[in-house]
This record gives C-alpha cells, sequence and structure tokens, in this order.
C-alpha cells in the first residue's frame, strides 16, 4: 500500500463477508474493518478515522446499517455508504434513498461488481 490511497471502512458482523470484501479492494484501497456499528461509529466519532467510503451491511445484531447512518448523520458526518445485503427489498430501497445511500452491493458478492461500484462513487464524490 501506498500513501494517497482512498480509505474504505468495511461493516459487516461476518468476518467471512468482509474477509471477501477485502480481498476484492485491498490491491486499489486501505481498507479498515468494523465488525459492528458500534465499532465502526467508534473508529469515524471517538478515534476520528478519516474514511473515503463506507460499505456497511443493513443486517447485523444490536445496531443495523441504517442505525449507523442516522447516527452519522446527526453527528453531521458525510460519508458516503454503499450498503451490502442480501436484503434488497423495497423497503430497504426506500429507507436508503431516504439517507442518500450511493448504492446497493447484493450478497453474494461479484469481484467486478464491487470494483466498479466502489470506484464509481469514489469517483462521483471527487467531483
Amino acid at each position: 500500500m501506498t500513501e494517497g490511497f482512498k480509505t474504505i471502512m468495511i461493516v459487516d458482523d461476518s468476518a467471512i463477508e468482509r474477509r471477501i470484501l477485502k480481498n476484492i479492494l485491498n490491491k486499489n484501497y486501505k481498507i479498515i474493518e468494523a465488525g459492528n456499528g458500534y465499532m465502526a461509529l467508534d473508529n469515524i466519532l471517538e478515534k476520528k478515522m478519516l474514511i473515503n467510503l463506507i460499505l456497511l451491511d443493513i443486517s447485523m445484531p444490536v445496531l443495523k446499517g441504517f442505525d449507523v447512518i442516522d447516527i452519522l448523520e446527526k453527528n453531521n458526518v458525510t460519508i458516503p455508504v454503499i450498503l451490502i445485503t442480501a436484503e434488497a427489498t423495497f423497503e430497504n430501497v426506500i429507507n436508503a434513498r431516504k439517507r442518500n445511500v450511493k448504492d446497493f452491493i447484493g450478497k453474494p458478492f461479484d469481484a467486478e461488481t464491487v470494483q466498479q461500484r466502489v470506484a464509481s462513487v469514489l469517483e462521483k464524490e471527487e467531483q
């Protein structure tokens, strides 16, 4: 890894899912992992880590993905979010739009789709 890499936080309660995403993205990005929403919030709000993009699971125990987004918004944190989910239901899509979520990535992951969507969101954020 070299300086200047964008930093992506992967937030998922599944270590396997985090590892898959990390393996897909770690050649082009610095990766930070969080096993739950509270860890993600701690890294962002308390440790003040600079994150360029969050890949966020919707369905996690204790603190759901949408709750994480709401807490970040209440703290005036505007990091782009791509939701990762096996549950791209109509309700989740509506909730995501209300929260300005940038994209969805469905599970199981396709490496090319993950790379394209991450690059696209990061590119749009730079403009």
